[in-house]
């Protein structure tokens, strides 16, 4: 299997950037906004951290977080 990069120089995808700087900008709202929990009755020990192989590493169970509004409105 091939990798096909973005490319570099003149030839890059033009919204690339773009992309990036949206991601990131979702990512900090996200984990300003809002206070992350486990669910009911689940404690840190009990998070399964077994990994999945291919082209990239991932978790083999999904991270379920509940997610609770921190910031008060005006």
């Amino acid at each position: 299997m091939q990798l096909l990069p973005f490319g570099s120089g003149r030839r890059k995808c033009p919204g690339l950037e773009l992309g990036l700087k949206t991601v990131q900008l979702l990512l900090a709202q996200l984990l300003h906004c809002f206070n992350w929990e486990l669910p009911d009755g689940m404690s840190p020990a009990n998070i399964e951290m077994k990994e999945v192989y291919g082209l990239t590493i991932r978790r083999a169970t999904p991270l379920l977080l509940r997610p609770t509004y921190r910031l008060t409105h005006p």
